[in-house]
């Protein structure tokens, strides 16, 4: 099977690395994998499977020349992951094409104000679902989320859940001596948007509340956090460190007690999945869409905008400290979906 699989771009983020991971979750399959360049290009060159195939710029020209390409190697499936490109496809008759509804898709819409720009997203969103074959969510929340946007119920038929795939990072620097064992040591991995609730974290950290020992977040992102960072106000207990932007946080983060994720919205965010792997336990707000995975033993979320809740569960995970994770993370193995996404294809 040939299929190729449209990016906005190569850069390190969920999109690109889910992509990734279905690749290689497919190594039998041919994949074509388009999209401007970016530092995860790297990535994609190591799979024997995939052909990079650069975009300089999404323009009716570009798309029409990816469309003849697509038509002149006979691929079968064309599997979107941004919608700009795949507003354009509309108008090219196709074998198959899939697209997958990631959380930022569907959920960032909820925060607009502007009735009219809500709106036209809405009938985008239902555009796209009616010119595609096949829809992707990546868990059941959004599928009902998804389901209540539909104009023409009967497209329900077309969404399928298949969660993203993982595998455990490669580490390749012991970065045991950085972290204090005295201190509840937690790291944000996550660039500086309105998305990523940095502000919402940030107000909570000016008084600590319900917890006696001394709590030390440490935040990966752009460079920009750096600033933000240094200006921020801290409760006596509460320590807050800019890291650095790395590419690579996955020793940062197999060291740290565990990862928060205070996220406005995601989709089925990745590092989450990876943090687990890595032996770390997770703290996420309510609207992270992790909620299934909760157990409080290894997953544990706070009412997003509720600094009362937000530091009781910071000390509900404190008794978990010294836990090792226990968790089943076999829906999400390279093997299950890679399986699933055949059977999509294929259906």
């Amino acid at each position: 099977m040939k299929i190729a699989h449209i990016l906005k771009n190569f850069s390190l983020g969920g999109g690109p690395r889910a992509v990734y991971y279905f690749c290689k979750a497919m190594p039998q399959e041919e994949m074509y994998v388009f999209g401007q360049k970016g530092v995860m290009v790297e990535d994609f060159y190591k799979l024997s499977n995939v052909k990079v195939m650069f975009v300089d710029n999404w323009s009716i020209k570009n798309i029409y020349m990816i469309y003849r390409f697509i038509k002149s190697h006979q691929i079968d499936v064309i599997h979107f992951h941004n919608l700009l490109p795949t507003v354009y496809f509309l108008l090219f008759p196709m074998k198959q094409k899939v697209l997958t509804f990631h959380g930022l898709h569907i959920r960032k819409y909820d925060f607009m104000h502007q009735p009219l720009r809500r709106f036209l997203r809405k009938v985008i969103k239902n555009s796209l679902v009616i010119g595609s074959d096949k829809v992707i969510v990546l868990s059941d929340e959004d599928k009902i989320y998804l389901t209540r946007e539909l104009y023409r119920k009967k497209d329900v038929e077309k969404i399928f859940v298949v969660p993203n795939a993982i595998e455990k990072p490669k580490i390749t620097t012991d970065l045991t001596h950085m972290f204090s064992s005295k201190e509840l040591n937690i790291i944000v991995v996550a660039r500086y948007n309105f998305q990523k609730g940095y502000d919402i974290l940030f107000s909570f950290l000016q008084e600590k509340k319900f917890i006696e020992m001394p709590v030390h977040f440490y935040i990966i992102g752009n460079r920009e956090l750096q600033m933000v960072v240094a200006g921020v106000k801290l409760a006596t207990g509460v320590k807050l460190t800019y890291i650095s932007d790395t590419n690579v946080p996955y020793n940062y983060i197999q060291q740290a007690d565990f990862l928060l994720l205070p996220s406005r919205w995601e989709g089925l965010p990745m590092v989450v999945l990876e943090a687990l792997t890595l032996g770390t336990k997770v703290i996420a707000a309510n609207t992270a869409n992790i909620n299934y995975l909760v157990d409080n033993k290894n997953v544990f979320i706070y009412k997003q905008s509720d600094k009362n809740s937000f530091w009781q569960t910071i000390k509900m995970a404190m008794a978990t400290k010294d836990n090792d994770v226990d968790i089943n993370l076999d829906a999400f193995s390279l093997h299950s979906v890679g399986r699933q996404m055949k059977l999509v294809y294929e259906k």
